[in-house]
């Protein structure tokens, strides 16, 4: 992916680097006359998030790349005071130039989003130019906002085209929804194959660090098919130890989830020609395999481990014309064995 790596200009110095101010400097010390790369500076260090939650560094992280790589190459030169709506809307026009799509262009601007709220908080500006900023959907002949999913058609050739020891993985994405950073975190103790099967999710790996799920409702039990759960249970009964990550790197350790996209997934898309695909197309597949088999809203909210209903619905309400019950609707899917 051609954002995957970050120009040498590019890069944000460090904050002892930039020479403006120390992480305990006050904000009101800030001169307003500061453009918005130097304020960006102080800022992506020091900002706690704007809820009790606070930031996970994670999020800081992709709030940096997104900054360095979409908004201060742009306007970074700007100062900080000078910033008009007009500038963000010409922003949203380049990066739609680009073939950034809605959704990631949304993500790219939640962190000036972020930063603009806070020099309001700091007094450096009036009011947030960012405040009536409306990103639309794409429009009509354009191709659809709405998340994509695979046909039956499509998975199969997928299917075909992944490494055979490849397989499992990606038939549990399909079939359970999680996001790939927590398929990375299960490990054997939270597969429950006896009775009715499931797994249990509690943990999820994103870079390298282990940390608990998106939010309290990502921890859940999920379902599995009577072939999945057979799947598994091959998987289990190779392994000497069960005491590792369920789908486990050469060494033993966590998958390393950019190396299994660049050298599985894409290379697996393109040979089935189903075009280019992320971890993510698995999750809205699930969620319209879900609802094409009779769940509900509560329960596919469930499933995926969303905080709201209202979100699930906002999200797949396209594809909607107790308990979660059961997965026997994935056993129509190609094996992963």
């Amino acid at each position: 992916m051609q954002g995957d790596r970050i120009p040498e200009a590019a890069r944000l110095p460090v904050l002892s680097q930039a020479g403006l101010a120390t992480p305990a400097a006050p904000w009101a010390k800030v001169e307003a006359s500061l453009t918005l790369e130097a304020y960006a500076r102080l800022w992506i260090e020091q900002y706690r998030g704007r809820t009790s939650r606070g930031i996970d560094e994670s999020t800081r992280h992709d709030y940096r790349r997104s900054l360095e790589l979409h908004v201060l190459p742009v306007l970074g030169g700007q100062g900080l005071d000078e910033l008009r709506p007009a500038d963000l809307r010409g922003l949203v026009l380049r990066l739609e130039a680009a073939g950034q799509a809605p959704s990631s262009i949304r993500k790219h601007l939640a962190p000036l989003r972020a930063l603009l709220a806070t020099a309001v908080e700091d007094g450096l500006i009036a009011a947030s130019p960012a405040a009536t900023l409306r990103i639309a959907g794409r429009r009509e002949g354009l191709g659809s906002a709405e998340p994509r999913t695979l046909t039956g058609e499509q998975v199969s050739a997928l299917f075909a085209e992944l490494p055979p020891d490849q397989r499992p993985l990606f038939e549990l994405l399909l079939q359970t929804g999680v996001r790939i950073s927590e398929a990375v975190g299960l490990r054997w103790a939270d597969v429950v194959l006896d009775g009715t099967p499931y797994v249990c999710v509690r943990r999820q790996v994103c870079r390298g660090r282990v940390k608990p799920p998106k939010s309290r409702y990502g921890r859940r039990d999920i379902p599995l098919s009577s072939r999945m759960a057979g799947t598994l249970a091959g998987l289990r009964a190779a392994e000497k130890s069960h005491e590792g990550p369920v789908f486990a790197s050469g060494s033993g350790g966590c998958l390393d989830v950019a190396n299994l996209r660049r050298r599985v997934l894409r290379p697996a898309a393109e040979r089935a020609g189903i075009g280019r695909v992320g971890f993510h197309v698995f999750r809205h597949t699930c969620a319209s395999l879900l609802f094409a088999g009779g769940k509900d809203l509560k329960q596919v909210q469930h499933w995926l481990g969303h905080h709201d209903p209202a979100f699930t619905l906002s999200t797949y309400v396209h594809l909607l014309d107790g308990g979660l019950g059961g997965a026997e609707l994935f056993d129509e899917l190609p094996s992963g064995s």
